[in-house]
């Protein structure tokens, strides 16, 4: 290899010609160690109180990298007698070790009995054949160095470090060997889908690389280690509209049925559209993330992967903003709050006393006794509604265990692949299908909305307030939502890791710019893409059809037949609304299992799923059904319906539910069957859940009534 390329070096250039003779003249010094490339003071280059010789040193271009780095070889230690014998003081401390040892050097011969060695000998031995492996490893990579960083623009700082730590490893320091130990191997488990090696993040940030040479007795920090997350991606073409899971690239079809590992890897390309391999690297402190990407750039330019580096990081000590500290003072003033409350609420518990001044009062309504006696009452205002509680709890279990196996970041697990077997599995339809739970939910909401407000204005004279109507709910939600927000600035003091910030950085940028938004109950509309507190969009999607239910309230109150007209109206609307917009932007029947990509999941959330006219016919129902069961209690149906009644509500919940099992194993939906099922699924399942509702509240459920 001819030396015409050029490295950089504080803001002067110089050709890698005259950096090798360099090398060669610290070969010569046979005396510099780590202590002495730490010796020059102000610094950012090890190199510089050699650069006068090296400026003065003339070169040829053709000089080549096997003419500089070819020194005549050191005592060799070629046998394990040799190596016991060998003072144990002795140290390789010279850089001209690195470079002249000859990589053929090896253990040959055992002389010496290793059974009549004492285990100090055994453990003496160990040490010294390895500073041997050690001695030689970095010799090596000195060499595959210089052979291959010649056009690398990498900063001095990162150079320095870098030899540093080459010379810490020959010297077998523990720091240096840290920085090995705490980044990432090999991933094991990849064939089968593991897609992550992480390393060890709290390790590598901790070590501190110290020069304990004979100039430096207190142990001087050289540098410290810097955790950097490293995404790997394979060459792929441009990505589709929508890709299935199971669906091998069109360009690598052919390929793939090579029969080696490779094609194999290649059936399962499609993965990467959405994720990336990660490698968690520990590099020196003074190598930046532009010096890593500069190195990942020349390793993978010949096999065509693509290298980020995702982030880099120090250990540091927390950063308190102005915001934080803000967030801080308001949760110590609820803390105030709740300890005065809780001492002023025992007081007069032990001295059973009431509590009639109204400051008093307030302070107890933060009181932790109080509130722990709500939170653990079981008993309800109605008996009538207490089957909603069950739908409540099964709604929120099933939503929780979907959102565990969509909602994840997928370099926690192992074994993606299984997700091809458990696409093909009936009964997990119903996991990941769990969608229509929320429309459980805005059933609900829709019903209690209506049944209370016929209830609370049954028999009285006075008009409907609707002010009194929409700041109930303002104050009911607001202080909780307040709370949870501004508690989501605290995230970047809360936690630290490889992954850590990959999960809460987002949320946090996307609450300090969109929190108002949120306050405003438009986060489903304005940034959708963006949301603070993802889950959010369903306490604005409430809040919308809940200020549009006046509408249909106002004209119950009043005129019935023409309130319910209304909310037939909204459900009907709702379903060819819903069915437009899916032909329109050519959205699947749902989001299926099958499409895993999480940019065209957020796309569809925050178009189609987000929006409350996709909603809008689960709530108008439930507002039908709370005046029906408001103004009709004692409602009875005939044997003959309710059994018509409880076949067609258990047709209508599993078709819902499993009519999505041949779309999520790889069969196309054809267009009829994308927009009738995008249209009709939520509805019909309410309708088949406002079926069980009302049996049980008015005393017929039977056995479902029980649980």
């Amino acid at each position: 290899m001819k030396l015409k390329s050029w490295i950089k070096h504080e803001g002067q250039v110089c050709d890698f010609g005259r950096f090798a003779i360099l090398i060669r003249t610290l070969v010569k010094a046979q005396n510099v160690t780590l202590s002495d490339l730490n010796s020059t003071e102000n610094s950012n280059d090890i190199f510089e109180t050699l650069l006068p010789e090296l400026s003065s040193t003339s070169f040829q271009d053709e000089t080549t990298i096997s003419e500089i780095i070819t020194q005549t070889p050191s005592t060799e230690v070629t046998t394990i007698s040799e190596v016991v014998t060998q003072p144990s003081n002795t140290e390789v401390t010279t850089i001209s070790e690195v470079i002249t040892q000859t990589p053929s050097t090896n253990v040959t011969t055992t002389s010496v009995e290793t059974s009549s060695l004492s285990i100090l000998q055994k453990w003496q031995t160990f040490e010294k054949l390895s500073k041997v492996f050690a001695k030689n490893a970095v010799k090596n990579l000195m060499a595959g160095l210089m052979d291959g960083s010649g056009n690398l623009n990498v900063t001095a700082s990162c150079r320095r470090d870098v030899l540093k730590l080459l010379v810490g490893l020959r010297e077998l320091k523990t720091w240096a060997f840290s920085f090995i130990d705490s980044s990432g191997k090999i991933i094991d488990g990849m064939l089968g889908g593991t897609m992550s090696t992480l390393g060890e993040y709290d390790q590598c940030v901790s070590i501190e690389a110290l020069d304990t040479g004979r100039r430096n007795k207190n142990k001087k920090v050289m540098f410290t280690g810097k955790y950097c997350a490293v995404d790997l991606r394979p060459p792929l073409p441009p990505k589709k509209r929508y890709y299935k899971l199971n669906e091998v690239v069109d360009e690598l079809k052919d390929f793939s049925e090579g029969g080696n590992v490779i094609s194999e890897a290649a059936k399962a390309a499609q993965f990467f559209q959405f994720l990336s391999m990660r490698y968690g690297v520990c590099v020196p402190s003074g190598c930046s993330p532009s010096d890593i990407q500069e190195v990942l750039d020349s390793l993978t330019k010949e096999n065509y992967w693509n290298a980020t580096v995702k982030r880099c990081e120090l250990k540091q000590e927390n950063e308190y903003t102005t915001l934080i500290m803000g967030v801080m003072a308001v949760l110590c003033f609820f803390g105030f709050l709740m300890l005065v409350g809780s001492l002023i609420d025992m007081y007069h518990y032990c001295t059973e006393k009431k509590i009639n001044s109204l400051p008093l009062r307030i302070f107890i309504c933060f009181s932790l006794i109080t509130n722990f006696k709500k939170f653990v009452n079981t008993k309800t205002a109605s008996d009538k509604l207490s089957c909603l509680h069950g739908f409540r709890f099964l709604s929120i279990t099933w939503i929780i265990l979907a959102h565990t196996y969509l909602n994840i970041n997928f370099l926690l697990f192992r074994g993606l692949k299984k997700a091809f077997d458990m696409q093909q599995q009936f009964f997990f339809t119903a996991v990941v299908n769990a969608s229509v739970a929320v429309d459980t939910f805005f059933f609900i909401g829709g019903l209690l909305v209506c049944y209370v407000t016929m209830n609370v204005m049954k028999g009285r004279k006075m008009s409907f307030n609707i002010p009194v109507y929409i700041l109930h709910r303002l104050f009911r939600l607001y202080p909780v939502y307040i709370m949870v927000i501004i508690f989501i600035f605290l995230a970047p003091i809360l936690g630290s890791g490889p992954i850590y910030h990959d999960m809460t950085d987002g949320f946090v940028e996307d609450c300090y710019n969109n929190w108002w938004t949120n306050l405003l109950f438009i986060n489903n509309f304005v940034h959708a893409d963006h949301l603070c507190l993802p889950q959010s969009w369903y306490v604005s999607c409430d809040m919308q059809l809940y200020i549009a239910a006046l509408i249909v309230l106002l004209s119950l109150l009043r005129w019935p037949r023409v309130g319910l007209s209304i909310a037939f109206i909204g459900v009907l609307a709702s379903v060819i609304g819903t069915g437009v917009m899916t032909y329109v932007n050519d959205y699947p029947p749902t989001m299926l299992f099958i499409h895993p990509d999480q940019e065209q999941r957020i796309e569809y959330w925050g178009n189609a799923y987000f929006k409350p006219y996709s909603h809008a016919g689960p709530y108008c129902i439930g507002l039908m059904i709370g005046y029906l069961l408001a103004t009709k209690p004692n409602l009875k149906f005939s044997l003959l319906t309710r059994f018509i009644g409880w076949c067609c509500a258990a047709t209508c919940n599993l078709a819902v539910l499993y009519g999505v099992y041949e779309w999520n194993t790889g069969r196309d939906p054809v267009l009829v069957e994308t927009i009738l099922y995008s249209s009709l699924h939520r509805v019909a399942w309410t309708l088949g859940v406002a079926w069980v509702v009302v049996n049980c509240a008015t005393g017929q459920g039977g056995v479902v009534n029980l649980y």
